[in-house]
């Protein structure tokens, strides 16, 4: 099947004609001819294209007047060049209306036909590109999911970190408010141990004995230095371990009195018997 010789379109019997001339293949669709035409059958037979008409020799013009070699030039040889020259301006008006037939047929052609191949053109052009962008797009929104995820996470780790910080200072706030109270308890506690041993002595190097009696061995000191001292003088009496421990020393005898006058007492007296 042939091409159509303007548009280069395949051509269908149904819609297009054939050059009649013998070595000639060259048809044109039905629209693509300028002025276009209908399938006629007389015209299918007699149609030539174009380039077949240029090529067809001119017409025979017998009867036009030319200038014989038998003249004896006494005929009107003006009026033959005259006639001559009407023919051959014949010619070239026939010539130039056909090449502004060929030319219209074209332009024609071109105008209803450009545009087609334009978007042809374009459409296999950008076809790649639009794969293209639909696989950035997909891309874009991948990495846009992507970042909001992320986004996310990162916002909520900053709320995770922010109530970390703020139970943290919270917490340090709590350690030195613990730290005030407990350094406060330390010094009452300091105080009050200062202030419970204003009422005690301590007893060193008395013999350890299984049954002694820990207040007796008070009183019997007592009454050595001449003041009296009973249990009910006393808060406690216990035996208490040195901070450091002697080889095979007996452990001193704390007391601690009711008065802290009994208590002066005693040590004044002691002093005085040394």
């Amino acid at each position: 099947m042939a091409k159509c010789d303007s548009c280069n379109k395949m051509m269908d019997a149904n819609n297009s004609i054939t050059c009649t001339q013998a070595s000639c293949t060259k048809g044109l669709h039905f629209a693509c001819m300028n002025p276009s035409i209908k399938d006629d059958k007389e015209q299918r037979l007699t149609w030539k294209c174009p380039s077949c008409k240029v090529k067809e020799p001119r017409a025979n013009r017998d009867n036009t007047p030319i200038r014989s070699s038998k003249d004896d030039g006494k005929g009107s040889s003006a009026e033959n060049v005259t006639v001559r020259r009407g023919t051959q301006q014949q010619d070239k008006k026939q010539q130039q209306d056909f090449l502004a037939s060929m030319r219209e047929e074209i332009l024609n052609t071109i105008r209803s036909e450009l545009p087609k191949v334009v978007r042809t053109v374009i459409s296999d052009e950008l076809r790649p590109m639009n794969s293209l962008i639909k696989e950035l797009e997909k891309s874009v929104q991948a990495m846009s999911s992507m970042y909001d995820s992320i986004k996310k996470e990162m916002d909520s780790q900053a709320s995770q970190m922010q109530k970390l910080k703020e139970e943290n200072l919270s917490l340090h706030e709590s350690v030195n408010e613990l730290h005030g109270r407990l350094s406060d308890l330390e010094n009452d506690f300091s105080k009050q141990e200062q202030w419970a041993r204003i009422k005690n002595i301590e007893v060193v190097g008395v013999p350890e004995n299984n049954k002694e009696s820990l207040s007796h061995i008070i009183g019997m000191l007592a009454e050595h230095t001449g003041v009296k001292v009973t249990s009910d003088d006393l808060v406690f009496v216990n035996r208490v371990q040195a901070k450091r421990a002697g080889g095979g020393r007996p452990r001193a005898i704390v007391a601690q009195f009711k008065e802290r006058a009994t208590k002066d007492t005693l040590l004044s007296a002691f002093k005085k018997c040394h």
